[in-house]
């Protein structure tokens, strides 16, 4: 952290780079209550995840889902861009996509 303070003192930017161990454990997050537990669709076990990044009185924030699993949204995703149904599947099939 010396490192840190003496690079703020000269205006250099440097910043420390957490593991997601260290965002777990941090008791800064921890005492905000910024994590919050969500049930896992697929696996059914509760998972703990990053919360609010803000709080609003009016309009509350809140996990409405875990975050997608891969090729969830496959369909939606590549009907946008024109390809079809079977062109995707072919892509799957052929293990592109």
């Amino acid at each position: 952290m010396d490192l840190y303070y003496e690079a703020q003192q000269r205006r250099i930017p440097l910043s420390p780079v957490s593991t997601p161990a260290d965002v777990a454990n941090n008791r800064q997050l921890l005492a905000r209550g910024f994590f919050t537990a969500v049930q896992h669709p697929a696996t059914g076990r509760t998972i703990h995840m990053p919360g609010a990044p803000y709080r609003l009185s009016r309009t509350p924030w809140r996990v409405q889902r875990p975050a997608p699993g891969i090729g969830e949204h496959n369909i939606e995703v590549f009907s946008e861009i024109g390809v079809s149904p079977d062109e995707l599947a072919a892509l799957e099939r052929e293990g592109v996509v």
